[in-house]
Order: C-alpha cells, then structure tokens, then sequence
C-alpha cells in the first residue's frame, strides 16, 4: 500500500481553495483584493458561462475537499477529476493526484504529478509539495513483464479488461499495485489468462502460454462423402481427366500439322489451361 498521505492533504486545504477564488497572476504580482474582486466580476459579466464554470468547479472542489477529509478517497478523485475540467488549475491537479495516490493509483498520480511540474509559472510551495510527493510514489510503482510462449499472431493482451499496446509485451510495464488479471485473447476468445497480486515496487514477469493457432479444423479439404454411405470421386479422377484433355488437345495439333498447310496454323481455343495453344 501506499504510504498514508493525509498529513499532506489538510496542511494544504487553505492554499489549495486559493485557485478558485484568486486569479493566479494575482498571487504573482501581488495585487489587491479590491482589484482582484473587480476583474472577477469584470470577467464573469463578460462571460456569464465562464462564471458558471467556474462557480461549478468551485462547488465540487469543495466537496471533494469534505470527501478526501472523511478519507472518501473515491469521491473525492471524482470531484477534483471534475473541478479541473471545468476550471483546470495546478492545485486541484495537485489534490487529484493525492486522491488518487490514497486509491494506489500510483501511474496516473505520478503522471499528473510530472506534468504539474513541468509548469515553469508553479507557486514554489506547490512545487515543492509536488515533488516531495512524486519522490515518494515513484519507488512504489510495480513494474509486471508479460512474455508470450506459443504461436503469438493475430493474439491481444489485456490488462484487468484494458488491451495492451503491442510494443508493451515482453518489457516492464509500470502499473498499479493490486491484484489484476492477465489475458490473451485470439479472435475475441481468451486463450490463455493468469491473476497476479502486486505489492508495492514488485518487479515481476509472467508467461503466457499459447496454444496453437485455429487453423483449418481437421478434414475440412476432404471431400466430403456422398449421400448413401458412398465415398466421393478421387481427386486422381480429376487429374486423369485433365491428362486426357490435354492429350486429345495435342492430337488435334498433331493432325492439323500432317494436313500439310503451308501457312502457320494460329492458335486454336482450348478448353484446358493455358485458354489458348499456341505453336512453340
């Protein structure tokens, strides 16, 4: 399991509520709450959509601030996931990705957490809290590597239900700890499947061993038997048949030269392969 991130969440409820009441470059420059006031409601006059967003956003975050705070985890990763649609901000992401961590949802937390660093015009304390907290979680992440045995064309992988991006067999593939189920399917069909129970930074690989590939099922390029209980014509009837044709197909030829014509004889239509006779 993760480690317990509650001393984080509450240390940051009050600058975390900052973004949905103060305008960011109003935290940069220091300007005053009378002027902050008045370009708020300037901007929600202009765009009464906008201030509804936003008044949205700022409704579910608070909500999910009540949910992470009686350790409802769930729906609070559900309200900041919304809050941040709606009014997309680093310090709801920031809240996001610690919900989420709480849920061992570890890869998509650090992913959040990298792209929240990455924003060069981020407060120095979220900063910081941003990377103490990836620092934390990195360790964390199991990675799993899935080989397959056996005939692997036309074959799938899914992870818990998820398919499997081709290039990810056969390397380490960082996922969440917990149990997950492991499937290969061909043709919509699950061929080969294993449950495995990841802990914390377990490294792990498995194999799945695949059957061979449908195929033609056996006896299906036998003709089949004719009504009656009879067995069906032999294929070496068809091929002494085509050997006779061509065989009268060369006496004709044959024929045609002793009439003794003294013009070329032009290619007579056939009935077997090649369509047309030609002289060599």
């Amino acid at each position: 399991m993760a480690e317990p991130l509650t001393p984080i969440l509450p240390r940051l409820a009050l600058l975390l509520l900052l973004p949905l009441y103060l305008p960011s470059a109003a935290l940069a420059q220091g300007a005053s709450d009378s002027a902050d006031a008045g370009s708020e409601e300037a901007a929600s006059a202009a765009d009464p959509e906008s201030a509804e967003r936003t008044a949205l956003a700022r409704a579910l975050f608070a909500e999910g601030m009540e949910h992470v705070q009686a350790e409802r985890f769930a729906e609070g990763a559900d309200r900041f996931r919304r809050a941040n649609a709606l009014h997309p901000s680093p310090n709801i992401a920031f809240n996001l990705a610690a919900a989420l961590a709480r849920l061992d949802r570890l890869v998509e937390a650090t992913e959040l957490l990298r792209e929240l660093l990455r924003d060069g015009a981020l407060h120095p304390r979220l900063h910081d809290e941003g990377s103490a907290l990836l620092e934390r979680l990195l360790p964390q992440i199991p990675h799993l590597r899935i080989r397959l045995e056996g005939e692997s064309a036309a074959v799938t992988v899914q992870i818990d239900g998820r398919t499997l991006d081709a290039v990810a067999i056969g390397v380490n593939i960082p996922i969440d700890p917990g149990s997950h189920e492991i499937r290969a399917l061909r043709g919509g069909e699950t061929i080969a499947s294993e449950d495995v129970q990841l802990g914390p930074g377990e490294r792990r690989e498995i194999a799945l061993a695949l059957p061979s590939g449908a195929g033609v099922p056996p006896g299906a390029l036998e003709p089949s038997p004719q009504e009656g209980g009879g067995g069906g014509i032999s294929p070496w009837v068809w091929i002494g048949a085509g050997v006779g044709l061509v065989l009268v197909a060369a006496g004709v030829v044959a024929l045609v030269t002793l009439s003794g014509e003294a013009e070329p004889a032009q290619p007579i239509p056939g009935n077997t392969m090649p369509a047309i006779l030609e002289w060599p």
